[in-house]
């Protein structure tokens, strides 16, 4: 997809900045008008968009890459349902790149002092005053500070993931190779300890001897608490070689574990995400789903329509089993009935 590529390359140097496409004049305009107005706040936005726009050149860099310029990664059946681009995309995306290259030289005369697009329907009150400043008396490093800063994002986006990715995989595999062979160092170190004390003893079989009988008095003692002391250092000495190979290795993997730990950090877009679903969103589906329960359909029910039709349907069936069928309880029913409404009139009578 060359036509693809292109304006993909087209649209990521614009968005680093660089001389002279549209994103270099629109990112120096907001960072110089930053820096000149000579406030904390406006010197923060400064610091902090000239670390975003190495960021944004190392990210965009970092894109390109793992889309075009590295071995394929994804499987066959994505590849093979690539096509050519048609009319549909091609002409917005031409649009997008002819402007990303021309509009902002085109549009850098129309803004800023000296410029009389406007005329006078734009009036320039003495707050801002600090718009020459940010044309005429900013130093040149900082009107070239982000873009140094975005050529360097890109450089080292090309060489972490060119050439830097290769030296942490060769020291990864190393890493664990030599992990893996510790029982080997061991076995290595082992075998050279017992051929060399084996050496010893046959070579001074008569010293041992010495070495047995080091307790007794005699001028042999001071010669086998030497030859003692030799022992041990000898039998120490592998131990000692194989505690420091141990003591490395285990270096090497807690470096690895937090390389990786950094990494999956940085690369989680700081673990923001997983906050943001754990608490933020689960938060919200459960409290939904509390209050859908508990009022849509429990207090707002039961007082509404499912309450008024419940409350018809048990009333009709409690209704239903007066009807008896005896006659007497009929008449029962006719004298309370009576009863009740003279109740109800001489009560409102004497009202």
């Amino acid at each position: 997809m060359p036509f693809t590529y292109t304006v993909m390359l087209i649209g990521t140097i614009a968005l680093l900045g660089l001389p002279w496409l549209s994103g270099f004049y629109s990112k120096d305009l907001i960072l110089e008008l930053a820096y000149g107005n000579y406030q904390f706040s406006s010197l923060f936005a400064y610091i902090l968009g000239t670390l975003t726009a190495f960021l944004t050149a190392f990210y965009s860099t970092r894109l390109m890459n793992m889309v075009y310029l590295t071995i394929p990664n994804a499987n066959k059946t994505s590849y093979l349902n690539i096509h050519s681009e048609n009319l549909v995309v091609i002409i917005p995306l031409s649009i997008l790149a002819i402007c990303a290259i021309f509009l902002g030289y085109i549009a850098s005369d129309f803004v800023g002092i000296g410029s009389d697009f406007f005329q006078n329907s734009l009036f320039y009150q003495p707050s801002q005053i600090h718009i020459i400043e940010a044309e005429f008396s900013l130093p040149l490093y900082i009107k070239l500070l982000p873009t140094i800063l975005s050529v360097i994002g890109v450089v080292f986006a090309i060489y972490i993931y060119h050439y830097g990715h290769h030296i942490l995989t060769n020291w990864t595999i190393n890493l664990a190779l030599s992990s893996n062979n510790k029982n080997l160092i061991h076995n290595q170190i082992s075998n050279s300890y017992l051929e060399t004390v084996n050496k010893n003893k046959n070579k001074n079989k008569n010293e041992s001897n010495l070495l047995q009988n080091s307790y007794a008095p005699g001028p042999f003692a001071s010669q086998a608490s030497q030859l003692g002391e030799d022992f041990t250092l000898l039998h120490a000495s592998p131990l000692v070689i194989l505690q420091d190979r141990q003591n490395s290795i285990y270096n090497l993997s807690l470096i690895h574990f937090c390389i990786i730990k950094i990494y999956t950090f940085l690369n989680g877009k700081y673990l923001l995400d997983v906050l943001y679903n754990n608490y933020l969103i689960s938060g919200s589906l459960k409290t939904g789903h509390t209050i859908s329960k508990l009022l849509d359909k429990g207090i707002i029910e039961l007082i509404g329509p499912f309450g008024l039709t419940e409350g018809t349907y048990k009333a009709s069936s409690d209704l239903s089993k007066l009807d008896t069928g005896i006659i007497t309880t009929y008449a029962l029913y006719i004298t309370l009935g009576l009863i009740s409404i003279l109740f109800i009139i001489f009560s409102f009578q004497s009202i």
